[in-house]
């Protein structure tokens, strides 16, 4: 009975049929049903994938009018900036599995429990310098860690706890919570971090199927 305590109850949004169900319209597009309890941590880069695109769309948007508010920006970074931090420890959680199938006894947890994204890179220095070569990624795809490393400073020094972006004032709603006067060309951001997430999302693959090329190699050891 304790499990179902943590459950949320079921409302005039959200609906508990089979699973939970969000609408019950009679059209069917725009509906969704989520569903990854088989293997939830398995979904981090899928979901770094759509916080992506969700940021992608809005640049895009922005892109095409003449006028737009600079507060729009905000929900801009912030997706970025989340769909990054999803990308990291999606990373980070391949090169533990790849670490342990190789003998290794890696501990991550300190790091994935957090929102600061430069611990998150750190340990992954090596994973880059394994993994990060043209003829694994493709000449289109680079993803250097210094060029990662050197946009998660940056993103760290003005919001390391992935809450600048989210709100216009710190937690204790006294001061603003960014600098003043911020300034930054939304495009440039944008074609930065779009390129980190496409490196880093092509170095998730390489190191997935480095470990699928070990579990693989194993069976016919056993067979």
């Amino acid at each position: 009975m304790s499990g179902d305590k943590d459950k949320p109850a079921p409302g005039s949004l959200f609906r508990k049929a089979i699973g939970y169900v969000l609408d019950r319209s009679a059209t069917p597009h725009g509906s969704v049903a989520l569903d990854w309890s088989y293997n939830p941590t398995g979904e981090m880069a899928a979901w770094a994938s759509c916080f992506h695109f969700a940021a992608e769309t809005l640049v895009r948007d922005i892109s095409t009018r003449e006028t737009y508010a600079d507060r729009e920006a905000c929900p801009i970074v912030f997706l970025y900036r989340h769909a990054l931090e999803l990308c990291l420890k999606a990373l980070l959680l391949e090169a533990a599995t790849l670490m342990q199938a190789e003998g290794e006894d890696p501990d991550f947890s300190e790091q994935l429990s957090k929102h600061d994204l430069k611990p998150l890179v750190t340990p992954l220095q090596e994973t880059f310098g394994r993994f990060n070569h043209s003829w694994m990624l493709s000449k289109e795809v680079s993803c250097s860690y210094e060029d990662v490393l050197e946009l998660v400073e940056e993103l760290d020094r003005l919001d390391s706890g992935s809450y600048a972006f989210r709100y216009p004032v710190t937690k204790s709603f006294n001061s603003p919570s960014l600098p003043h006067h911020l300034r930054f060309n939304l495009f440039e951001f944008s074609r930065r971090a779009g390129k980190a997430l496409e490196g880093l999302q092509a170095l998730i693959s390489r190191v997935y199927f480095e470990l699928c090329r070990i579990i693989d190699d194993e069976e016919e050891i056993q067979e």
